[in-house]
Parts: C-alpha cells; structure tokens; sequence
C-alpha cells in the first residue's frame, strides 16, 4: 500500500514521488492492493490499515519529512502522533530523527520535554547539542543554557564556535562575568578559533558586564574586522557611558579601516551623540549616513528625530520629522518627546492633535511622552487633559501609564491628584510606591515620605532601589540619622549597598547628619565607584567645611584615572576658595583645560570667576570672563560681586551697562553685586539709587540680601541713625542677615547704643544664641 495525507506540504509531496516508485519493489502493499488518498490523515490511515514502515523503508525518509512539517506549523498534536508510532514501529532514534524531534518539541514550546528527550537520546552529536541551545536562548532560559555547557564539557564533546556564540549571549544577558571568563578560557583550550562572529559576542559580553578594556583586547586581538565587530565594540563604549570614545572609535571605523557603517552602526553611533548632546557630532553622522548607499529606514529616522531633540536642536528634528513620506506612531512618539522634554508642551500637545486629525491613533508610549513636558505647576492642566485622554481611550488600567500620572501630577506638586489615582490603581507595586515615596520627599513633605514608606513595607510591598532613595532623601533633610542608619542597614540586607545611586543617597544622608565618618566608611566599602558616588563625597566634605579631605580625595581621582566632571571641579574650587589656595586651584583649573572638561561651561567659570577674585586674583577671573562667549545671568553676577570686592564700583557699573546693552536678563543677586560695590566704595547716592530701582521698577521685590547692603552701606557713610530706622520701617520682617549688618556697622563705627538694639533684635529671632552674646561682648571691649 502507498498513502499520502492532505497536508500540502514537502512530506506529501514526497509520498507521491514513492507512489510513482512503487514498481520498484521499495513499498510494501496492503491486501494485494495499492492504495492512494489525499483525504484523512496519514495517522488515521495507519491506525486503520494497521500499515507500518517497513526495513525496506527508511524510517528517515518517512519520518523525516512528516517532523519537519510539525515543527513548520507548531503541530504539538500530530508531532506526538509521529512520535508514538516512531515508538510502536521500534524506530531506533538516530541523531537526524533525535534531532528533528527535539525541534519539533521545542517550536512548540515544550521545553522540559525537550530536555526529557535529550536526556533519553544515546544518539547524540553536536546537531543535538546546538538544538537544545537555540531552544533555550529562544525562551530565554538562559541558566539552562549554562548548565547544559557544563554537562557539554563535562561529556568531553568540544563545542564549536556557534555554541562559544550562544554562551558568550548568554552571559550577557545574566552579566555573567565570572562564568563568561571560564568559559573563554574553555574556548581557548578548546583550540576553537576566535572568530569574528565569537569575538563579536566576546566584546558584547564584557562590555555589558562592565568590562570595556576586557573588551577592548579581544577587540584588538582580531587582525580582520568586519561591521559586526565593530558595531559590538561601539555599542559596548555607548553602553557603558562613554559616548565621545564611541563616536571617536566611529570615525577611525571609517577612515582607518575603510568599513562603511551599516544600519545598526548608525542607530548606535547616534544614540551616542544623544549621550553626549553634541549636536555638531550628530549632524556629522547625520551627513554620513546620507553619504552611505543604504536606504534611510524609519528606525535611522526616528533615531535622528530623538538625537536632535536630545541635543536641543527641535528644527533639526522637525525638519527630519516633516520629510518623512508616512511617518509612523513611532515617529510622531519622538516628535512629541522632543518638544516635551525640552519644555515646549503647547508645540507637543499641536503635534499630538495634527496626528489625530490624520488616523494615526496614540498609543501608550505617545500618551508616556504627552506627559513627559507636563511636570510643573503651570502645566498641570495639560496634565489633566492626558488623563482625560487615557480615560478615553481605555488605558487606564496600564500600569505604565498610571504609575507615570502619579509622578507627573507629583512632580507637578498637586500631591493629592497623585495620591488620588495612587489609591485607584488597581495593582499598585513597587514603582507606583516609589514614584508617590519621591514625589513627597521632592516637595519637602519629608514626614509624610517616611509615612507611606512604612505604609508599604506594612502591604507587603519589598522596596527597591528607588524606593530606599526616596526615603534617604527624605532622612537626610530631617538629618534623623538613627533612621538612616536602620534604612543602611535593610538595604544591607537586600543586597543593594552596592548600587551606585544608593550608595550616593547614604553618604548624602551622612553627611548632612554631620557623620563624615560613616559617609566615608560607605564609600571606601564600595568596589566601584562612578563619578556620581566620587562627587557626593566631595561635596559632603565640602558642605562640613572638612576641606583639606576634599582636596585629598581628588588627589586620589587623578591617581586612579578617574576623570572629574563639572559637578566635582566646582566643589574642588568652592573648596579651593574657602582655604585660599590660589596656587592649587590655578593647577586644578590648567588640569580641567588640558581635559577639556566643561570648558565653555558658564557654570564652571562662574565658580572659577569666584574662586579667583576671593584668591586675590582679579585678572585672572576677568580673563576667564572674556574667554566665554556666551555668558548667562550667573557669569555677569560674578564677575560685578568681584568688582565690589575689590571696591570697584565704576568697573561694576560699566559691566552692567554692558550687561543691560546685550538684553541680558538681571535678577536680585545683580542688585546685591551692584549695592555691595556701592557699599565697599562708600557710594551713598549710587547705592539709594539702585535701591530705589530695584524697589520701583524691577519685576521682583526687594530681598533682605539687598536690605542688608543697603543697611551696611548707610552704616559705613556714618548713617547709623537711618539704618536703625531703615530697619524698623521695612515692609517685611527683619531676618538675621540685617540686624547681623546694623550690628556690623555699629560695631565699625563703636556705636554701643545702636549695636545693642541689633543685638536684642538678634536674641529674639534666635534665642540662647552664644554667637551673638560673643559679639556683643567683643563690641563692649573695643568700645572701652
């Protein structure tokens, strides 16, 4: 008998080829009878007819085609069918059938049977050993995949590069690195070559664990390189934050070697300039990948999209948005984001109504981005309406979406709002907890954070990182560090004291509590440090005046080839100001120079400026002042405050007419700058004149700083009389800045009378304060 069954697949149309065979005595036949269907089922047919393969009919070529077919379509069911009449018919399964069925099993999701029959097979070669591989890297059983190796290597069967592939991936994704390392040493006692393809898979490895000058040997051990290589070891650099050695490692790709970018390189590479905000770099590879004969595809477009906007550049990116034929929901999300992000949420909100009015319908990530402009007061309303707009479009039982209300209506300081849809969430979890934890620590309701802290672990609710930040903060401004030292201890416990951004938190907390000491001791237990740990022992140093050990723990960053951020340089020269070390902060600031570190920062100089004219330096803040091209409030404020210092006041006023001439905005610490070079020169008439200015014409009030000059400067002309008098007609309360000055000037003019009323004041703001008792004291005996 020959029979076919109606599939129309390869194992039917193999059937009938045998049937046009049959004369040559291949098959066997049933009841003296050849019979031929295309109805019912092969399986049917032979539990019917009692027809079995016989010797002369390979079990491989019966069998081989049917497999193939189930594992085409998933066919859970009729594979099994196979496999039981496999066993009734005593198939001897060899390693093609073994093969075939174990991918048959695991294309259909079965993967502890699969691994029941690999433990059963006797037959195995490396075929097998590859299936059960690619099986658990596709569910993503990537322990298993592990264990499977040792069995691998304990059996003495030698992998190939294919599988070195699939375990370096495997690592990878586990951050592996111990066992990542033992298993290329196993690769090289293998005498399995390094190939491209492993070596790509080798760098990816030790770059996600971290380990990017692991990386970058096996980078360099391989003479022959392709783009694959290179996109793994660009991809590793953006990975592990440094975007400015990827675009560099770019651009040598390029004209070194000769290799072109590929899709994938691009994505990477301009994911990189996002990293770093340059904008002139992403345009370069934006120039690049037009220069390349690869099509533009939507994923290199909305790649560009989100590098423009992450660089500030929203007519670039706009301008790519608007030249793309049929942009897609994924095009329009990073339109919206940019706008969002850099706070222009009416172009972002135009936007999301121009793609609705075109069919093209948001999803969740769109709704996502909507919100991401709207976290501050003045757009809570925007806020609002994407609420309203979740609601319509039924995804308010997204978590996603709801957790990213809570933070924005939070953010936004309507703290009720964010309780309000927290208490709605249908599952709230770890990150709506974290997300309301923040929200109130941010807002100063320090208390309250600790509450719902507490109220969580009471749910059953197990913390994460985030949420332990959360509460740190909120502990550190109550500088309750019995608590902290409690929270240290839970976190110990969970394994988190070593995650850079808690690690920050918890010598923040110590160091605002005053326990430099535990700060430090936090710090010195970590294995690794990023530069964000290194800047907040730096600062916590700074902030208790413990400035020598500052200096020091730079010292020590130079020494270990930690590069300095911003953040860091302007605690060292804070630091460098407070001691006087003009010398030091000099070498410091020709260090950050050769490094190039924030050098067009008008941050950065406006501390340099600081630290110079505080040193003694006034050419050299000026210096820096006219090397900036574009000054801000800040830098003007700084350089005018050195003027006054120096009792300057001409110079002081000239730069602010400068200042006023460029349309650059002044703000109340300008005033300050200006009364104090007023004061310091003893220039009554100036000095009223801009405080009348400030108090009639300008846009804010006046502060108690301006008072102050203003307080100090009659003083110092021998107005005593008419501070006093200044003081108590003030329209505000006097703070202890005032009385401090009244009492100064009175101090500097031997005027006991009029120092004591500022002393009494002082006593009733700040009670058994010994500080002012001393002045007074001191007063007496000059007065004497």
């Amino acid at each position: 008998m020959v029979f076919c069954y109606a599939l129309p697949n390869r194992a039917q149309c193999l059937m009938r080829s045998l049937c046009r065979q049959r004369r040559d005595g291949l098959l066997c036949s049933y009841g003296g009878k050849v019979v031929y269907t295309t109805e019912g089922s092969l399986y049917n047919l032979m539990d019917k007819t009692k027809i079995r393969p016989t010797k002369s009919l390979c079990y491989n070529t019966i069998y081989s085609p049917l497999l193939h077919n189930c594992i085409e379509e998933k066919s859970w069911t009729n594979g099994k069918q196979i496999y039981n009449h496999m066993i009734i018919d005593g198939c001897q399964l060899n390693p093609l059938l073994g093969n075939l069925l174990l991918e048959m099993y695991l294309s259909c999701g079965c993967v502890k049977d699969a691994k029941k029959l690999f433990d059963t097979l006797h037959s195995k070669n490396l075929g097998t050993w590859i299936t059960l591989f690619r099986g658990y890297v596709s569910y993503d059983r990537w322990e298993e995949s592990l264990s499977l190796f040792w069995k691998m290597w304990r059996d003495g069967v030698m992998p190939n590069s294919y599988i070195f592939v699939i375990l370096f991936q495997t690592c990878a994704q586990l951050l592996d690195l111990e066992d990542g390392k033992v298993i290329f040493s196993c690769l090289v006692k293998s005498g399995c070559k390094l190939t491209r393809s492993v070596a790509s898979s080798l760098v990816s490895m030790y770059t996600k664990c971290g380990c990017v000058s692991d990386a970058q040997s096996v980078f360099d051990r391989v003479s022959s390189r392709n783009v694959i290589l290179w996109s793994a070891m660009l991809a590793g650099y953006a990975h592990q934050g440094q975007p400015k050695v990827a675009i560099e490692s770019f651009w040598e790709m390029q004209n070194d070697n000769g290799i072109q970018p590929n899709e994938i390189v691009c994505i990477t590479i301009l994911k990189a300039c996002s990293m770093l905000g340059s904008h002139d770099e992403g345009r370069k590879v934006h120039d690049c990948v037009l220069r390349n004969s690869f099509d533009l595809t939507l994923s290199v477009v909305n790649t560009l999209i989100d590098m423009y906007a992450k660089c500030g550049c929203l007519t670039d990116a706009r301008s790519v948005f608007n030249n793309i034929p049929q942009p897609d929901l994924i095009s329009w999300s990073a339109m919206i984001a940019g706008y969002g992000e850099s706070g222009n949420i009416l172009e972002s909100f135009k936007l999301y109504s121009l793609m609705e009015s075109r069919g093209m319908h948001a999803n969740e990530i769109t709704f996502l981005n909507l919100l991401k402009g709207c976290g501050c007061i003045e757009h809570v309303d925007k806020a609002r309406q994407v609420h309203a707009c979740v609601i319509k479009h039924g995804f308010l039982l997204n978590g996603c979406l709801e957790n990213a209300l809570v933070d924005v209506y939070a953010k936004c300081g309507v703290l009720e709002d964010a309780c309000y849809v927290f208490w709605k969430l249908s599952v709230r979890n770890v990150v709506s907890w974290s997300t309301l934890i923040t929200g109130h620590t941010n807002h100063g309701l320090h208390k309250e954070a600790l509450l719902y802290f507490n109220l969580m672990l009471d749910c059953g609710v197990q913390p994460n990182a985030t949420t332990f930040v959360g509460a740190i903060k909120a502990i550190a401004d109550l500088e309750n560090i019995e608590d902290g030292r409690c929270i240290h201890f839970a976190l110990t416990q969970d394994g988190l004291e070593t995650e850079f951004y808690v690690v920050s938190a918890l010598v923040d907390m110590y160091g605002k509590c005053g326990a430099v000491k535990d700060a430090r001791r936090v710090f010195d237990c970590m294995p690794q440090r990023n530069i964000i740990v290194w800047s907040t022992i730096i600062s916590c140093y700074t902030q208790q005046t413990t400035a020598e050990e500052a200096i020091e723990l730079f010292c020590r960053m130079q020494r270990e080839k930690v590069q300095p951020d911003e953040i860091i340089l302007v605690s060292i020269f804070k630091v460098c100001t407070m001691l006087g070390m003009l010398e030091q902060g000099r070498h410091i600031h020709n260090y950050s120079l050769d490094m190039g570190i924030a050098k067009d920062s008008s941050f950065l100089a406006s501390t340099l400026i600081d630290m110079y004219t505080r040193c003694g330096s006034l050419i050299d803040a000026r210096g820096i002042f006219d090397l900036i091209k574009m000054r801000d409030t800040p830098l003007w404020n700084a350089m005018m405050s050195g003027y006054a210092q120096y009792g300057l006041p001409l110079e002081a006023f000239r730069l602010f007419s400068e200042m006023w001439d460029q349309d650059v905005p002044a703000n109340h610490v300008t005033f300050v700058g200006l009364l104090s070079a007023c004061s310091h020169a003893g220039l009554l008439h100036a000095g009223l004149q801009v405080f009348n200015w400030v108090s009639l014409d300008c846009p804010f009030s006046e502060t108690t700083e301006q008072c102050a000059c203003l307080v100090d400067l009659l003083g110092r002309v021998g107005c005593q009389t008419q501070a006093v008098a200044f003081v108590q007609e003030m329209p505000f309360q006097p703070d202890v800045t005032i009385w401090l000055s009244l009492v100064g000037v009175c101090r500097l003019n031997c005027n006991l009378e009029l120092a004591i009323v500022g002393v009494k004041n002082l006593l009733e703001i700040e009670p058994g304060n010994a500080a002012v008792l001393v002045l007074l004291s001191n007063i007496v005996y000059e007065v004497d």
